[in-house]
């Protein structure tokens, strides 16, 4: 489960809606369905999932503590831990662009939201990237999708965004195989 765009940031969802025919809101069933048959589904907090989740969202918003990091913790926790997410790779943002402006309050964040997935029993890996500038050459939501396309069809050399998109494979592929070397994922 992905949010929506909150303050300055763009938000996942919004940017896969920008992708004709997407649909971000499903219900439980159909989310489970489309995991079953895909073996992935992305979907935006509903009134039905996480409840709590999307009050607490919306507070963030106008109370002014939109970076709040035990509010981001618990808000972005819950969403993983609402659809049943057992593996989590959290990429967390650091930066003039970011949340989170320092790497002592990026790290503070990923302790947090550790320690939750822990807790309740998940496979937490954190990852820190610049947000100082612009990931990869476009901003907007349906060319920033078309970008990730070209990367994942091995058609854009931009170097920050294939050196995320390398380590955040390496990462997931070894944590469905801890056996795997960091050459082998």
């Amino acid at each position: 489960m992905s949010g929506r765009g909150l303050g300055f940031t763009g938000g996942t969802v919004d940017k896969l809606e920008s992708i004709t025919g997407f649909r971000s809101v499903l219900s439980r069933e159909e989310f489970i369905e489309q995991v079953k048959k895909c073996g992935i589904a992305v979907i935006a907090q509903t009134p039905k999932i996480a409840i709590a989740d999307g009050l607490m969202y919306a507070l963030r918003d106008v109370t002014g503590t939109v970076d709040s990091i035990p509010l981001i913790a618990s808000s972005v926790m819950s969403k993983k831990i609402a659809v049943g997410a057992d593996a989590i790779l959290l990429d967390i943002k650091v930066g003039e662009g970011a949340f989170m402006k320092s790497e002592s309050q990026a790290q503070e964040l990923g302790k947090s939201m550790k320690s939750i997935g822990e807790l309740l029993g998940r496979k937490i890996e954190i990852q820190l990237s610049a947000m100082d500038e612009p990931l990869g050459a476009t901003i907007g939501n349906a060319i920033e999708v078309k970008e990730a396309v070209q990367m994942l069809r091995d058609e854009n050399t931009d170097p920050h965004f294939r050196q995320l998109v390398l380590s955040s494979a390496v990462i997931l592929a070894r944590m469905v195989d801890p056996n795997l070397t960091e050459k082998d994922a």
